[in-house]
């Protein structure tokens, strides 16, 4: 299936909130899995998603190794699967954008649906003897609004260009009109590795913050996910090793290394 530009947007948005879920968050190699297997498949390279190559590409394996005799993959894809039902369960289940994996292969669905609109009368109806749940849960999505506003509110990347090109080395400003506390710049390599990378912290409205995007031995051409993390923990300039108690991100900004 071939994607336009913006379900592309869509999509990739919609992984990176999966990807932060309660059922992600922990677990960097399912993380990379899942990211792995979506952005092949909106790239167009869905064909090519085997066992093989995902034990190479994900788990370390050697170029032509024989999955007859490491199941890495077929484990992984079963805890992927149950990982994927819980969130579409739970924290997913009014999201427009539905990822899975089906028996039998690694290619993921990756499906639209409608979200009801507000005032819609089908799902109202079921609510009409029960007032106060409808009140209750009105109380929990403002505050859940008001807790991820104020996390990331006014936060504005500027320097870099969205799908533009960058140097290694690269100065980034980034406005924010609550900064901090433990608010991030990361930036992040496509590259399936799971990965993400602290360039320093936003302590004031404007901050400039010199962003490595890879060094000698990086490929021209790779791309990366630029973003500001809201933290409940401190984190040290560097790789994120463990979870960091994630409260929200900003939009990413995409960029490709200059070749």
């Amino acid at each position: 299936m071939t994607y336009s530009p913006t379900q592309v947007d869509l999509i990739r948005a919609q992984l990176e909130t999966v990807l932060i879920s309660d059922q992600f968050r922990l677990s960097t190699k399912l993380q990379a899995f899942l990211r792995f297997i979506v952005e092949e498949t909106i790239e167009g390279r869905d064909k090519n998603i085997k066992e093989a190559l995902v034990g190479e590409r994900v788990y370390g394996r050697p170029e032509n190794y024989d999955p007859k005799d490491d199941s890495i993959v077929r484990q992984e894809a079963g805890r992927l699967r149950a990982k994927l039902n819980e969130y579409n369960a739970a924290e997913g289940r009014k999201d427009s954008i539905i990822f899975s994996v089906p028996k039998g292969g690694y290619v993921p669905r990756i499906d639209f649906r409608h979200v009801p609109a507000a005032g819609e009368p089908e799902p109202l109806r079921r609510w009409r003897t029960r007032p106060w749940i409808v009140g209750l849960i009105c109380i929990v999505i403002v505050l859940v609004l008001l807790w991820t506003i104020a996390s990331t509110k006014g936060i504005v990347i500027k320097g870099i260009k969205d799908h533009g090109a960058v140097d290694p080395i690269e100065d980034v400003v980034v406005s924010a009109v609550e900064p901090g506390p433990n608010h991030y710049l990361i930036v992040e390599p496509l590259d399936h590795s799971g990965q993400r990378w602290v360039q320093g912290e936003i302590k004031s409205p404007r901050s400039t913050i010199r962003a490595h995007f890879g060094d000698s031995s990086t490929p021209p051409g790779m791309r990366f996910r630029v973003y500001v993390l809201s933290t409940k923990s401190k984190l040290p300039v560097g790789p994120i090793s463990e979870d960091p108690g994630t409260i929200s991100a900003s939009d990413p900004i995409y960029v490709t290394l200059r070749k």
